[in-house]
């Protein structure tokens, strides 16, 4: 047993610690709290007019239980209108928050809260929706019939915003909302292009975990058509921000990533794409991705170049981006491409620590869950089978675990399991097989 663990052990056996403490954030290093800097609650003056979009049928789409909105999304009847949240116009980057921001490098998203990576006073100004009418930076995009861009059009705007869940856009669409059922046409022209040009979709189970002082619930994430338009339309927008910094020599942080490596026989459209099998493997074969001022392809997204620019109240990746646009519109100095490879690496540390604090405390829940549950039982799916155990897949937590089959299995089975133990401390689950399908 590791220290540390053999430290949380000892300290929940003698009633120190609750056993539902979760020490994962502050052991990687996090920031408990938010930034204490104050958010400047005027703007930064630069000249730069806010283009009037009010007009626009402008929605925010996201899970129902989201609570800091940074993107929305609109069709003017020619151009897809994405709208994103407009941190950079209160702040430079080299003021206290910006630092602050940029120590973080991510929001930290825990089951029990939220820690932001702004001051918490940014979000009932920047959060678009939050009030009658929002600033925002907005992306009009003109594609063709093929779904290539054609033409952007960037400029900080004021937008009127309407918020809504996944499920309720849903609704409007089978409704014939026009303004959806548009977006939803070009986003699928989107999509195809992409899977055209090599990227890989993957679709595993996905659950939400929430918890409170008394309940620790377990949500399952639909898929969605609304999702799928709002994944295109993000995607979109990051592409257009790359092109058109690329075509104005502004350095912005690319994400890259190298073509997958595939099993034999295994394509990025195998037609067999339903079984969770084939989308193990596909995620297996996925390469890391880079970040920094190198313009290179994103092989996994299929887009030729890519700059995360649509949530910089949560990455200070995207938050970086928008310092640089806007400077492009003339509101500011234009970063080197060795500054923005420095802050890129600072940021890229920090919020892989915040992944992993997020990784480690889902299943110190998922841990928590189970040992106030003895004897839990539940469905699961193999995923890759050995001689005597297999990686499963249990949807209703969204957790991968190894699991003791003793006889033969094969990949897609079904299976159903029984918690043995479970072990807080060292986030240790074994499950016992009842069957195999």
């Amino acid at each position: 047993m590791e220290k540390a663990e053999g430290v949380h052990k000892a300290l929940v056996d003698s009633g120190l610690w609750d056993r539902r403490y979760n020490p994962w954030p502050q052991r990687a290093g996090c920031a408990l709290k938010a930034p204490k800097c104050l958010f400047p609650e005027d703007e930064i003056p630069t000249g730069l007019e806010r283009m009037d979009l009010l007009y626009l049928e402008s929605f925010a789409i996201d899970n129902a239980w989201s609570n800091d909105p940074d993107d929305a999304i609109a069709f003017d009847g020619h151009r897809i209108w994405v709208h994103i949240a407009d941190p950079a116009a209160f702040f430079k980057p080299d003021s206290e928050v910006d630092e602050e921001a940029l120590s973080r490098g991510a929001t930290l998203y825990l089951p029990e809260k939220i820690v932001p990576m702004l001051p918490e006073s940014a979000l009932p100004v920047l959060g678009l929706g939050l009030s009658p009418t929002s600033p925002a930076l907005s992306f009009g995009i003109l594609i063709d019939d093929d779904g290539h861009i054609e033409d952007t059009i960037i400029t900080p705007s004021l937008v009127k915003v309407s918020r809504l869940s996944y499920a309720q856009a849903d609704s409007l669409l089978v409704a014939g909302n026009p303004s959806l059922t548009a977006l939803d046409i070009l986003a699928r022209k989107r999509k195809s292009r992409r899977v055209q040009n090599g990227a890989v979709d993957i679709e595993l189970p996905e659950v939400s975990i929430k918890a409170g002082d008394e309940e620790i619930r377990f949500i399952q994430v639909e898929k969605t058509r609304s999702a799928d338009i709002v994944k295109e339309c993000m995607l979109l927008a990051s592409e257009a921000a790359g092109r058109w910094s690329w075509d104005r020599g502004i350095p912005v942080p690319y994400s890259s990533q190298e073509a997958p490596q595939l099993p034999k026989g295994l394509t990025a459209t195998d037609q067999s794409e339903a079984l969770l099998s084939v989308q193990f493997l596909r995620r297996k074969g996925m390469k890391a991705s880079v970040v920094g001022p190198e313009c290179l392809a994103h092989q996994g997204l299929g887009l030729s170049l890519y700059c995360q620019a649509t949530s910089p109240l949560r990455r200070y990746q995207d938050l970086l981006a928008h310092h640089q646009i806007r400077a492009g519109l003339g509101s500011g100095t234009v970063l080197s491409s060795e500054e923005i490879a420095r802050r890129c690496l600072l940021a890229n540390q920090a919020a892989s620590l915040t992944r992993q604090a997020e990784r480690d405390s889902r299943y110190h829940w998922i841990a928590v869950y189970l040992s106030e549950n003895p004897g839990w039982e539940t469905d699961g799916i193999v995923l890759e089978a050995r001689d005597r155990d297999a990686l499963v897949m249990l949807p209703s937590l969204g957790l991968e675990t190894m699991v003791k089959t003793r006889t033969p299995c094969a990949p897609d089975q079904a299976i159903r399991v029984r918690l043995i133990r479970a072990d807080i401390a060292n986030k240790d689950l074994s499950f016992d097989l009842i069957w195999i399908a």
